[in-house]
């Protein structure tokens, strides 16, 4: 068979997605080595080389799966260092406030000094909050999804956070994310998730009644796996089915990427 005809016929009957890919050349790489191959124009060394492919694609998507989860955990440890000491300099150049109010006035300038740190700044309109990190999500038995969050606003407070949702079908165009609730906590419960998706992806950003507002979190993919999901019950992208499930209340939750 040459390449073109090759091309052609993969486009009408190969699957779309990797993962699915994978599953159909497994099964038709025993079927193949289970009869004679000549019955349905094939040599035995074509079903070998086949079979072989198979193997190295699988041994090669293991090993990508493997490296993302290492990038992501790798990330995470990232954020919560960066968090850890973010409180814990707040709390240090807290004392060094304390010390200079109690220096007075006239020597207050020398313990900053003394410190390597700036005075605080005089009354004004407070920042913007911090981005929204650590989404993590726990489905329930029901069906229901809760998400969970962590934001790191240095003990200012007064924020409200607005989620955002995007259903992703099984099949068709990636969908726009759309208004889903505005809430006062760090943590929603989604409790319509409509069947038949591949995935639900929710994101989050941090809002002060000024009307100033944080960068949107990165997106928490809820995954349901190639089959119609049920109110949630199923089976994301092309991640291993097996590595992404939700998991449920007893377990520890997912995390965002």
């Amino acid at each position: 068979m040459t390449s073109t005809n090759g091309d052609a016929a993969m486009s009408r009957r190969a699957k779309r997605k990797d993962e699915d890919f994978l599953v159909q050349c497994r099964v038709l790489a025993r079927r193949w080595q289970a009869g004679d191959p000549s019955v349905f124009g094939l040599t035995e060394l074509e079903v070998d080389q086949f079979e072989e492919m198979v193997l190295k694609a699988a041994e090669s998507r293991e090993k990508a799966q493997r490296a993302r989860l290492l990038a992501r955990a790798r990330f995470v440890g990232q954020r919560e260092a960066f968090a850890n000491l973010r409180r814990l300099f707040g709390a240090l150049v807290g004392s060094v406030d304390v010390k200079a109010k109690r220096a007075g006035a006239k020597k207050a300038k020398g313990v900053y000094s003394a410190a390597g740190i700036d005075p605080p700044e005089k009354g004004g309109p407070r920042p913007a909050p911090g981005e929204p990190f650590e989404l993590a999500y726990t489905m329930r038995t029901n069906g229901e999804i809760e998400v969970a969050f962590q934001i790191d606003d240095r003990g200012r407070g007064g924020l409200l956070y607005e989620v955002q949702r995007r259903l992703m079908p099984l099949e068709g165009p990636c969908p726009p994310w759309l208004p889903f609730d505005i809430v006062a906590d760090k943590k929603f419960v989604d409790k319509d998730v409509p069947p038949g998706l591949r995935q639900v992806e929710y994101r989050v950003r941090a809002m002060r009644a000024s009307g100033t507002k944080s960068d949107w979190s990165s997106g928490l993919t809820v995954p349901f796996g190639t089959y119609k999901s049920a109110g949630g019950h199923a089976s994301g992208d092309d991640e291993d089915p097996t590595a992404q499930r939700a998991t449920p209340p007893e377990h520890e939750p997912r995390r965002a990427s």
